[in-house]
C-alpha cells in the first residue's frame, strides 16, 4: 500500500466519476464533425451532438449560431489539419490547428464514449513558441522527461518552473479534459516568459515508494531549477517557482532551498493539513467516509509525521522574495477558507500580492454555480486575466486588485 502515491486517493476523491476510457472511432467522428463544420453542413453536425450538447445548441439554432462564426473565419486553407489527441474525462479531445483565410485558430472537438460530439469550440491559436526538444530533470537515478517552452525572439528569458498538485501527474498536469500547465506554458510564452514542466516522479516511477514530500516533490524541483539555471536561453536571476495545490502548499518549504529564486507563485495552495482538506471534500461530494481512512493508509507514517512538523504559515512569513497567491473562489478542493488564512497571515507584507477570482475552480477554469468533478471533463482554457496577472508579477508590475 505504501508504494502507492499518497495522492492517488486524493485524486480519486477530486475526480469522482471521471472515466479515462476513450471512445472507439472517436477520431473518425471528430474528423467528420470538422468537415461538417468548415463546409457549413450544420444539420449533419447537429445529429452527432450528445444530449447535453444538443440542449446547449439545438439543431434548429445550429446554423444561426455557427454560420456567422464560419463566415468570420473564411475558407479553410489546405487539407484538414492533423489533430492533437488527449484521452481524458471519459472523452477523446481533439484539437485541430486550423488555417483559415481570415484567421488562425484551434478547433476543439470532444467525442464522448458513445461516439457523440460533446464539445465544440474555437480556441486561440498556439502562441509563437519554441520547444527545443525533449529535456530531462535528473535527480540521482530518477529521470523525468521535461519540456522547456521558450517565447519567440532572443533571450535570455525569465522562466517559471511548474510544481504539480496532488496525484501522479504528467507534465501538463492533465485533469479530465484539461491541461492547466500546458495552458500556462503557452500563455506565458505568448507574454515573453519561458517555462519548464516535467513528468511527476510518481507518474514516471509508479512503483517506487516515497517516504516524504522531499522524495515525492522537492528533490525534483531543485533539480529542475538547476536545469534551467544552466540554460543559455534563461536569465538565471529571473527564475520563479509556481506551485499548484500541493505544489503551492510546499512553496514556503522550498523557498529557503532556492535562495536565488526571483519570486514564488502559489495557485490554489492549501494551508490546512491534507487530511482536513480530504475530509471537507468527502463531505462536499458525498463520498464514502472510509475514503479518508484509505487516504491515511496510502502512505507510510514517515510521510504524515513529516507534514505534521511543517508549518506553512510560519515558513511563508520568512519569505522576503516577491510572492503571488492566487485562488479560485469556486474551488471546492482548496477553498476560500485556506485563502483567507493566507490573507490574514501575510497581511501587510509588501512582497505579497493576493488575488481571488469569482468564476474559477481548482484548475483555474471558469464556470458558474457549484463546482463539481464532472466540470473537469469539459474542455476549457485558463483565462487571459490569470495569465496577465502572473506575467505582470514576473515582470515586476503590480496590477489592480480586480478581476472579472
Amino acid at each position: 500500500m505504501h508504494k502507492r502515491s499518497l495522492h492517488s486517493v486524493v485524486t480519486t476523491i477530486c475526480l469522482l466519476a471521471l472515466s479515462l476510457a476513450a471512445a472507439e472511432g472517436g477520431r473518425a467522428v471528430a474528423e467528420a464533425a470538422f468537415d461538417e463544420f468548415v463546409s457549413r453542413n450544420f444539420a449533419a453536425l447537429a445529429k452527432r451532438f450528445s444530449p447535453e450538447m444538443a440542449a446547449a445548441l439545438p439543431a434548429e439554432k445550429a446554423a444561426a449560431q455557427l454560420g456567422p462564426v464560419v463566415d468570420s473565419l473564411g475558407r479553410q486553407v489546405g487539407p484538414r489539419p492533423e489533430p492533437r489527441l488527449s484521452l481524458a474525462g471519459g472523452m477523446e479531445v481533439y484539437i485541430f490547428p486550423c488555417e483559415f483565410e481570415k484567421a488562425r485558430v484551434n478547433l476543439l472537438i470532444a467525442v464522448n464514449a458513445a461516439g457523440q460530439v460533446a464539445g465544440l469550440r474555437l480556441l486561440p491559436p498556439d502562441p509563437a513558441a519554441v520547444e527545443p526538444g525533449e529535456l530531462a530533470v535528473v535527480t540521482g537515478d530518477v529521470r523525468l522527461p521535461a519540456t522547456l517552452t521558450l517565447p519567440e525572439g532572443k533571450g535570455p528569458f525569465p522562466v517559471v518552473v511548474f510544481i504539480h498538485g496532488s496525484g501522479p501527474h504528467d507534465r501538463d498536469e492533465t485533469v479530465g479534459a484539461n491541461a492547466p500547465f500546458r495552458d500556462l506554458a503557452e500563455g506565458l510564452a505568448a507574454r515573453g516568459i519561458a517555462s519548464l514542466r516535467y513528468e511527476k516522479r510518481t507518474r514516471q516511477y509508479p512503483g517506487r515508494a516515497v517516504a516524504t514530500v522531499k522524495d515525492e516533490v522537492m528533490d525534483d524541483v531543485l533539480s529542475a531549477v538547476a536545469l534551467v539555471g544552466n540554460r543559455s536561453e534563461i536569465d538565471p536571476k529571473r527564475i520563479y517557482l509556481l506551485g499548484h495545490s500541493l505544489g503551492g502548499y510546499l512553496i514556503p518549504r522550498l523557498a529557503p532551498l532556492v535562495p536565488a529564486a526571483a519570486g514564488f507563485i502559489m495557485l490554489a495552495a492549501n494551508v490546512r493539513p491534507i487530511e482536513e482538506l480530504a475530509a471537507d471534500q468527502i463531505k462536499y461530494l458525498g463520498a464514502p467516509p472510509e475514503t479518508l481512512s484509505q487516504l491515511k493508509q496510502s502512505a507510510p507514517a514517515s510521510y504524515w509525521e513529516d507534514l505534521t512538523n511543517y508549518d506553512p504559515v510560519a515558513e511563508a512569513r520568512k519569505i522576503s522574495a516577491p510572492l503571488l497567491v492566487l485562488q479560485g473562489e469556486r474551488d471546492y478542493q482548496v477553498t476560500m477558507k485556506d485563502f483567507e488564512i493566507w490573507r490574514t497571515a501575510l497581511a501587510g507584507r509588501p512582497n505579497v500580492v493576493m488575488r481571488s477570482f469569482p468564476k474559477l475552480n481548482h484548475l483555474f477554469l471558469e464556470g458558474e454555480g457549484k463546482s463539481l468533478p464532472a466540470e473537469y471533463g469539459r474542455p476549457g482554457r485558463i483565462p487571459d486575466y490569470v495569465l496577465d496577472e502572473i506575467a505582470a508579477f514576473v515582470n515586476g508590475r503590480r496590477t489592480p486588485q480586480s478581476a472579472p
